[in-house]
């Protein structure tokens, strides 16, 4: 067995023994092993004041940065190991090494300030590529983002005297490290006191990044990534939209362009751009939540998303260029629904959510319901679809729009719909249980909304059939939906006593709220009672009669499976071998 005693004691520094060495080089400090946690670590102050003392040293740390290297491997550690290092070395957020790419240093002479003076635009030099290498703009972005942090606002300043530094970024949009660094530019989350913010800047660099995924639209790359930005900046603003954070509403008027965030969409079938227009839709119904709190009520206003509704429900049953077609296990070539498409049942749902007469009567108009039975037959192992079909039936149901719910339910033939294809042919279908689920909540909320004309011999044939799958198929724990709510349960005037086990329960739970039982319920509880009682008296009776009759079964009978265990007697087992002598 052998102990570790050494990590009872100080080790011994080993970055205080490279930096004591009067030629020590940057080279020589990554070479050595585990060094970069140490680093990371302990030794990180330590580092940064030998770093800031030679500046030298600091500028081939940002040069391997930065290093643009063709992509075939001949030095290991120059391509690999001193970039990989010096990025996460920049991207611990050291304030000192940060904070010396700004502040003159009184330890340099002439030369080191010269030196200190081209760091930062020698980092920011790597942007002038035309293309850039994407290795290299993880490494750049691992250091770059940790100096917005830091000092934002000063790195604006900068941007403001070099606008060159805007258009390099944008023309690099399509590498996710750069649109990282963009989005931080635009959302600065710095502690830095200034009384400059630069909004005027930053709400222009959000335009034009807009404009330039419009331009671009069939990339998808840049479409994605602008896109991930917004969604960014629309989900901070909806998270901190009741703490009164009024520097990002500016970013928010320039976001609300339904239209044309529909119009890129649908070019590039983007999920994150179809995310962005939920965003909208979902911050507009919170800021309506909020005046309400506040007791500003104003009437809600969804009309920026009139126009676009109109092309909403036709989209989901277009063919999408961007996805090709493949072979399922049962050897049938099927296109897939789309993610993109998901995230449009999902705005068409926020929207229905809004409870607007006017966009809840234009999707119905246009066909939406007899869309969404289109798309549950022709993907039926999708269940986003049946998810969305159900969320949305309810939706409009509960919204009490009876002109919405008479197009849902008659003109849209939704009950020959569920008819038609929730049968004994089709229940290997993987709609069948959507479809049965959306029946039975049709005939517990949507009678009011059935016409009679409607209810044809179909129909009716349908609802025996869907009586018979409710037997098999919906017999709760102890006949009890878990889903309803207790009071719901009470209010029911004909839930039978087969609830027996909840109701006992409910009667000997310690914990059981006291006033809650109704009168009924007590009832039902002393009937139980009684008969578990005869019940155990039963069971008491039973038992005392089967040992009665094994006991008479033993007197009676030989016990072959207690042979070998009767007593041992030697005198008697002497006698019977002397006999055969």
């Amino acid at each position: 067995m052998f102990f570790n005693l050494g990590r009872y004691f100080m080790q011994p520094s080993q970055l205080d023994g490279l930096l004591q060495q009067p030629d020590c080089t940057l080279e020589r400090i990554f070479d050595a092993d585990n060094i970069l946690q140490e680093i990371k670590g302990l030794g990180s102050q330590k580092f940064a004041d030998f770093i800031t003392r030679h500046p030298e040293l600091y500028r081939k740390m940002v040069y391997y940065i930065i290093l643009i290297d063709d992509e075939v491997l001949r030095d290991k550690k120059r391509q690999i190991q001193y970039p990989f290092m010096s990025s996460e070395i920049m991207g611990t957020e050291n304030t000192k090494l940060i904070d010396f790419l700004f502040e003159r240093s009184d330890e340099l002479d002439d030369e080191g300030e010269k030196v200190r003076e081209s760091l930062l635009p020698t980092l920011i030099s790597f942007l002038d590529q035309d293309c850039l290498n994407v290795t290299s703009a993880g490494y750049f972005a691992k250091a770059f983002i940790p100096i917005i942090k830091r000092r934002g606002y000063d790195l604006w300043a900068r941007i403001n005297e070099e606008p060159q530094i805007i258009s390099n970024l944008i023309k690099h949009l399509d590498i996710k490290h750069i649109a990282e660094i963009v989005e931080k530019l635009i959302l600065i989350e710095s502690q830095q006191e200034t009384q400059q913010t630069f909004m005027e800047l930053r709400q222009r660099l959000l335009e034009r990044i807009i404009t330039f995924m419009n331009q671009k639209s069939h990339c998808k790359e840049i479409v994605d990534n602008v896109s991930d930005i917004l969604c960014e900046i629309t989900s901070k603003s909806m998270s901190n939209i009741f703490y009164n954070n009024n520097e990002i509403i500016p970013f928010i008027d320039t976001i609300k362009k339904p239209e044309l965030l529909f119009s890129i969409a649908l070019k590039s079938q983007s999920p994150s751009t179809f995310q962005v227009l939920i965003n909208l839709v979902e911050l507009m119904s919170k800021e309506q939540n909020r005046q309400e709190d506040d007791e500003v009520i104003q009437e809600k206003d969804y009309s920026s998303f009139y126009k676009l509704i109109y092309e909403l429900p036709g989209v989901l049953v277009q063919k999408d260029i961007y996805i090709q077609d493949f072979e399922n296990s049962n050897k049938q070539v099927v296109q897939p629904f789309g993610l993109g498409k998901i995230k449009l049942l999902k705005l068409i749902h926020a929207l229905i959510q809004t409870n607007d007469e006017n966009i809840c009567k234009v999707l119905a108009d246009n066909k939406l319901f007899i869309y969404l039975q289109t798309i549950t037959i022709k993907y039926p192992g999708n269940n986003q679809i049946q998810s969305y079909f159900d969320k949305i039936v309810r939706t409009v149901i509960e919204s009490n729009q009876e002109q919405v719910i008479q197009t849902l339910i008659n003109d849209s033939n939704l009950l020959g719909f569920i008819a038609t294809y929730n049968t004994v042919q089709n229940a290997k279908q993987e709609y069948v249980g959507f479809l049965t689920r959306l029946s039975n909540y049709l005939l517990e909320r949507g009678k009011p909304f059935i016409k009679d004309g409607l209810i044809n011999e179909k129909w009716r044939k349908y609802q025996e059939v869907l009586q018979k799958i409710n037997e098999k198929e919906k017999p709760f724990l102890c006949g009890i939906d878990p889903k309803k709510k207790p009071e719901e349960l009470d209010a029911e005037e004909d839930v039978t006593v087969d609830q027996g086990v909840l109701e006992i329960l409910r009667k000997f739970n310690p914990y059981k709220p006291q006033g809650q039982v109704s009168e009924r319920q007590e009832q039902e509880a002393e009937i139980i009672d009684e008969e578990i009682t005869e019940e155990k008296q039963e069971e008491r009776d039973l038992d005392s009669q089967v040992k009665q009759i094994e006991q008479e079964n033993a007197d009676n009978n030989f016990n072959l499976k207690n042979y070998w265990s009767l007593p041992i007697d030697d005198r008697f087992a002497e006698q019977v071998l002397n006999s055969y002598d």
